[in-house]
């Protein structure tokens, strides 16, 4: 990048771990703009510095022209991050390779994904995607995700999806009222 970018400067800031306060990620249109521009190679190298920000709970990356390179990006942050348990990438051209490493992150004992939001690609997610969120939710390999945005089309996986989802959001009440409860007054 030969001239001043603000997105640059954006992901060097984000990838230096010096703001404790940014616990978000989204890049506001002027960004967003600039990002989609930004050959896979670049965009996947500002994505990485994603991993090391320990205080980053949500990521958004909606409408970034992101394809399944990054996807395979994504999924390595979300591996190596504790910190993230929101992540929305809404609107882009991922597809069953990107979204499937994405979503298999979700059976790591390690994942504090509560949240994904992977709805309105460029092509219809596809029906490997729908089946590993099933094979991964309905029988309780993953208790952390609460909000899942996306439409699945066949009724049982839907129907046992959103079974799990709502074991997983008990489960986090149950927890929050043990822990409040163990407190002393």
């Amino acid at each position: 990048i030969l001239h001043e970018s603000r997105t640059r400067e954006h992901f060097l800031r984000i990838g230096l771990c010096e703001d404790p306060t940014l616990r978000h990620l989204s890049l506001d249109d002027h960004m967003l703009v600039e990002f989609r521009t930004w050959m896979p190679t670049r965009q996947a190298a500002a994505l990485r510095l994603l991993s090391y920000v320990p205080w980053l709970a949500a990521v958004v990356l909606n409408g970034c022209g992101l394809d399944d390179s990054a996807g395979m990006v994504l999924a390595e942050v979300l591996r190596r991050s504790r910190s993230i348990t929101s992540l929305s990438v809404e609107r882009n051209d991922l597809r069953e390779a990107g979204l499937l490493a994405i979503v298999n992150t979700l059976r790591e004992p390690t994942s504090a994904l509560r949240e994904l939001r992977i709805n309105h690609q460029r092509f219809t997610v596809t029906t490997p995607v729908e089946e590993a969120l099933h094979d991964i939710l309905h029988p309780g390999l993953n208790t952390s995700l609460c909000k899942l945005g996306l439409v699945v089309r066949n009724d049982v996986p839907r129907h046992r999806i959103d079974a799990a989802l709502m074991r997983n959001v008990d489960r986090h009440r149950l927890a929050r009222q043990a822990t409040r409860a163990a407190k002393p007054t």
